[in-house]
């Protein structure tokens, strides 16, 4: 991924019986991530799409969890070491698809 690229995220939430209410995030730059079934996020071993636009490593999933339940919350990585800060995202500007639910970010051009 080059800085400029656009990317996008889909947040979806339930309730988990022993941490409560969990948010996760999928990271997208390939929208036929978006049109898999929720059932099958949890499996998918996805190929490295992108390289996290700080630190240049591979992510290896675009699986993100939000944890805790404020939207300042760190966006981590479940699988591999690339990290970003969902403020990071949210000081970029996005606008939300009112159809699919979808938010959609620019990564900034460094």
């Amino acid at each position: 991924m080059r800085n400029g690229d656009h990317v996008t995220v889909r947040v979806c939430e339930w309730d988990h019986p022993k941490i409560g209410t969990r948010q996760e995030a999928i990271i997208d730059t390939h929208s036929f991530i978006s049109k898999l079934p929720e059932a099958a996020w949890q499996e998918l071993g996805v190929k490295p799409l992108f390289k996290h636009w700080e630190t240049r490593k591979p992510a290896g999933l675009v699986l993100f969890e939000l944890r805790g339940h404020r939207a300042s919350d760190s966006v981590i990585l479940t699988k591999g070491q690339a990290r970003i800060s969902l403020p990071v995202l949210t000081g970029m500007g996005y606008w939300e698809d009112p159809e699919t639910g979808m938010l959609h970010w620019s990564l900034p051009r460094l």
